[in-house]
């Protein structure tokens, strides 16, 4: 199995990015991912931002934060099957008890699925976790539905257990010294993004407010899966337009791996800028 990580500082804080895993796009996967942008749209953005359609990756990068005092874990990746956080922890020294606090940004299988193993056991047993209210409750809703019983299961399996250890936060504060959330609806009704913070120096983590690097420049893109597309896109700008602003390096869950870059200016636009693990 190739896991791939990285590390880097942000201040005091180490930061460890881990592939969770990932698979290449291709243009006929963006024209179902993206299904209200015209394929003629797609091929030119390609043209524009010297995109290769069939050789973007789509990753999951999951962010570990050593403050000093805290093991703080940003989402659970995928779980059971196609994941491969619950690997990489002890390959990186970090054994999964060691885990304080987990951040879930939102309740989308790709973020949650790694809370439990396949008997429904806790693989962070000493953590605390945190999730916006809006979205706790939402997921809990979904959890009780009828019309697709295998993914209510999902949710009870992985959100149930953590239902006496979850803290739900209800507008941007500090979910502890260092690391703020940050109100980002649209990708999904209570998705957060982060604003991470020591020694002088700052990440703002986007999280799924964008999934694919185009979606800098053309934010009014939104894939099928942002629940809410016309609040996503205005949290989108204004994440882009912060990072562009305040000159903040920029974390994503979903860009090729590691995820880190920053939004620069070509001429009129603004656009993705990777960088070099």
């Amino acid at each position: 199995m190739n896991i791939k990580t990285h590390r880097f500082q942000i201040g005091g804080f180490r930061a460890l990015v881990i592939q969770d895993g990932g698979r290449p796009g291709s243009l006929e996967a963006m024209i179902k991912r993206y299904p209200d942008v015209p394929q003629e749209a797609l091929e030119n953005a390609a043209r524009e931002l010297g995109i290769d359609w069939e050789a973007i990756e789509l990753s999951r990068n999951i962010l570990l934060l050593d403050t000093g005092s805290q093991c703080v874990l940003v989402d659970a990746g995928e779980g059971i099957g196609d994941g491969q956080l619950t690997d990489a922890l002890p390959a990186a020294g970090i054994s999964p008890e060691t885990v304080d606090t987990i951040i879930l940004t939102h309740g989308h299988g790709d973020h949650i699925g790694g809370l439990t193993d396949a008997e429904g056991r806790l693989l962070y047993p000493n953590a605390r976790y945190v999730m916006w209210k809006t979205e706790w409750d939402f997921m809990l809703e979904l959890a009780q539905q009828v019309e697709d019983p295998d993914y209510a299961a999902f949710i009870r399996r992985n959100l149930l257990p953590i239902q006496d250890r979850i803290s739900l936060i209800e507008s941007e504060t500090d979910i502890q010294p260092g690391i703020r959330a940050l109100p980002a609806p649209g990708h999904t009704v209570g998705h957060m993004a982060l604003l991470i913070e020591s020694g002088g120096e700052r990440l703002l983590h986007i999280v799924d407010a964008a999934h694919h690097p185009a979606q800098i420049t053309y934010t009014d893109w939104s894939p099928r899966f942002d629940r809410q597309p016309e609040l996503a896109r205005v949290t989108r700008r204004t994440l882009i337009e912060r990072a562009a602003r305040e000159n903040l390096p920029v974390m994503t869950y979903h860009f090729p791996f590691p995820g880190l870059g920053r939004v620069v200016q070509r001429g009129q636009m603004a656009v993705w800028a990777a960088s070099t693990p």
